[in-house]
Formats: structure tokens, sequence, C-alpha cells
């Protein structure tokens, strides 16, 4: 609420805010299994979260030529987001 020469004003509605940092830099990912056609990446969580709770991952993948980074898994993908005890993603062609 504001407080000013006309007096007292309303209550405003309640908001909660977080502070924290960016997590620190998580270990390499590593192969846990491949066959022709896919890959399981497996990885750990960061050393640091940064203050707040890791909330889930997204696995990119590059050209191996030094192109961009896509995305492998489909934006928001069920399979990998808002999943923060998820360490690990099986990847099938067409990323080679």
């Amino acid at each position: 609420m504001a407080m000013n020469f006309n007096g007292q004003g309303v209550w405003s509605d309640q908001v909660t805010y977080y502070s924290c940092v960016p997590p620190s830099v998580a270990p390499a990912p590593y192969r846990m299994s491949s066959t022709k056609t896919s890959i399981t990446v497996g990885w750990k969580s960061p050393s640091d979260d940064g203050g707040c709770s890791i909330l889930g991952y997204s696995v990119h993948c590059d050209d191996g030529l030094g192109g961009n980074f896509t995305e492998v898994n489909q934006f928001n993908d069920p399979n990998v987001r808002n999943k923060p005890g998820l360490f690990s993603l099986e990847i099938t062609s067409p990323f080679n």
C-alpha cells in the first residue's frame, strides 16, 4: 500500500520474487549407450544451482563444424522440461 498526504491507499496483491544467479557450468554430458540410429546421453546437475532450484534441462547439439546449436528435444518437451531429476535422454535420427 502507499501512504501520502491524502492518507493510506488500498493494499496491492502480494507478489513473490526469487533472487538467484545463473547456476554454475554443468559437467560435460557423456554417452551412456548408442546404436546406429540413437544415442542415450547422460549428464549431472551443476555443483551450484545459483540459489534457486533447477527446473529442468534442454538438450542441444551442433553439426560438428562449429555451426549453431539446435535443440534436440522439442521446445517445452514434456520428456525433458520441468523434470529436474532427469539426467539422461535417448536421441534418435536424424541427429547423427
